[in-house]
């Protein structure tokens, strides 16, 4: 396409909460071609525009208003939808220094723009993106459609080539790499990188690696080296908190993870694993506070989970417990609040509604009404045995299992509510022992052929179950579990094990590659149709 009229047949979308800069920067596209051009003043309506037209640029201011997540955000969206094209340009706008504007390496736009500026400003950081993105586009498609084999021998005839954009194509190839586990093949291609070309993003991606492999004083090494000239590097902190949390090292977790939140924008995902270090190490006021912020995201967020509000619910009655005074007084309101918004906001759905009833229980109790207690037990024992034992949701798992491990003694005199944790293989969980889960995940690793993944399988669901967090041990289950297990015949074997799996997650950062590994494992085994798992379509 000619140079001079190439925005003229391409789509836009632009995305700010001011009607006069929507019309200003409108104005500024009009002047280099653009034709086709959307508006939108929030983040809800630029999703409900692209999900309908899928444009080939967005420009997006990077705050927009109190009302609606900002820039950063709404793109994160978009690719946790599965939305944004690979071969789409999402460009953020701010007033602001984007110094000041930390994100994960991962979930970086394609490029920003400070405000303010002009037509050629514009079109010259257009000019350049669209380049760049028109020489990858068939790379890019096959990435974006999951083709990650396909998609890396692309970039291995791109690269023999030694055009222009092999340095931007071999950094496609790692990430396709990470997209499907190969660990190994994008260490060996970082490895040799490091020794030319120690980027942050070279060293960044090692250290992901590194923590794969299980290698976490290895990954600490190669993130320090980031840290020395970046030490507001987002991908740092978040990988480095990471690691020490699979070495045990909890308390300098929290550091890591606390300093990633002061610098990055707001995520539900470090405010989740801030909440649970908080919880490991006793600091239940740290725990409230992030637990509360999950709690109080905006709805558009999509990436809430049921559990939230519980986990919210259960660090509250530990609080009241532990403390008196104004603050238990505090605490008491805040659980009235977040408890009774969840009833209104529930209603008819029956298995979260007894797994509030089972929070509401341990209120009661550390509240010392104990009659309204009785009563309380007496309605869940009702509902439970309207319930298909068969189909209970995870979040109602989770309450039961939260409750046989911290508070057994509400279930001592409620044979229905027992019988009913027993069908659904409810069970108290073992404590956390990261040597033990470490130990037994590098027995798995070490069984490699096919005729020991049953072997594996069982290696890796203890591994988890002493260190439920570990992400990498999740994924590794899973995996095997797809190659292990025949879905059709052997539902009620792998289905609690599956669903443990999946509970850890799909409350992955979307950014993170591991994400997209378990989204694509979820979708085969959906696609196979077994019962239990058509409840988590919604990932």
């Amino acid at each position: 396409m000619n140079r001079l009229n190439r925005y003229t047949k391409l789509s836009f979308l632009l995305v700010d909460d001011f009607a006069e800069f929507r019309t200003s920067l409108k104005s500024i596209l009009n002047g280099i071609g653009a034709q086709d051009i959307d508006m939108a003043a929030n983040a809800e309506t630029a999703i409900s525009l692209y999900q309908q037209k899928r444009h080939d640029i967005i420009l997006c201011d990077f705050n927009l208003g109190p009302n609606s997540i900002n820039g950063q955000q709404l793109m994160e969206s978009l690719k946790y939808r599965e939305l944004l094209k690979a071969e789409s340009i999402f460009m953020i706008i701010s007033a602001d220094n984007f110094s000041n504007i930390n994100t994960p390496i991962d979930c970086q736009a394609d490029g920003y723009l400070t405000k303010p500026f002009n037509r050629q400003i514009l079109r010259k950081k257009l000019d350049r993106i669209l380049d760049q993105k028109n020489e990858l586009n068939d790379i890019l498609k096959l990435q974006n459609s999951h083709k990650y084999d396909l998609a890396i021998q692309a970039c291995n005839d791109y690269i023999k080539g030694k055009n222009q954009y092999s340095f931007s194509c071999l950094q496609l190839k790692i990430d396709c790499y990470l997209k499907i586990a190969a660990y190994h093949n994008a260490l060996q291609l970082l490895d040799a990188l490091i020794t030319k070309r120690a980027t942050n993003w070279v060293l960044i991606n090692h250290a992901k690696c590194l923590i794969a492999l299980g290698q976490y004083t290895k990954a600490i090494e190669s993130l320090d080296l980031v840290l020395t000239t970046n030490s507001n590097s987002v991908s740092a902190r978040d990988l480095k908190c990471e690691a020490f949390m699979s070495l045990g090292e909890f308390k300098q977790a929290f550091e890591e993870i606390e300093h990633a939140i002061q610098l990055a924008v707001a995520s539900t995902y470090r405010y989740r694993v801030a909440a649970l270090l908080a919880e490991q190490n006793n600091d239940l006021a740290k725990a409230v506070l992030y637990r509360k912020k999950i709690n109080n995201q905006i709805p558009l967020t999509p990436t809430h989970l049921e559990e939230d509000t519980l986990k919210y619910l259960n660090v509250l009655c530990q609080a009241i417990s532990a403390c008196d005074g104004r603050q238990q007084s505090y605490y008491h309101n805040d659980y009235q609040t977040a408890y009774s918004n969840a009833t209104k906001s529930t209603q008819g759905q029956s298995q979260f509604q007894t797994a509030l009833l089972l929070s509401k229980c341990i209120y009661l109790k550390v509240s010392e009404q104990l009659d309204t207690l009785n009563t309380t037990l007496k309605q869940i024992e009702a509902l439970v045995k309207l319930e298909n034992h068969a189909k209970c949701r995870s979040f109602l798992k989770y309450q039961l299992v939260y409750i046989l491990t911290e508070h057994p003694y509400l279930l001592a005199d409620s044979p229905a509510i027992q019988d009913y944790c027993n069908t659904t293989n409810c069970h108290k969980r073992l404590a956390i022992n990261v040597l033990k889960a470490n130990q037994l995940y590098e027995k798995a690793k070490l069984c490699n052929s096919n005729n020991m993944l049953t072997e594996q399988q069982s290696l890796l669901t203890q591994a988890f179950s002493y260190a439920p967090f570990n992400s990498n041990i999740a994924i590794k289950l899973l995996l095997v579990l797809g190659k292990n297990i025949n879905l059709q015949s052997n539902q009620n074997e792998y289905s609690d094990i599956l669903e443990t799996c999946i509970n850890h997650l799909k409350s992955l950062d979307p950014s993170d590659q591991r994400f997209i590994i378990f989204r694509n494992e979820l979708k085969r085994f959906i696609n196979q149709k077994p019962t239990h798992i058509q409840q988590q379509k919604e990932v």
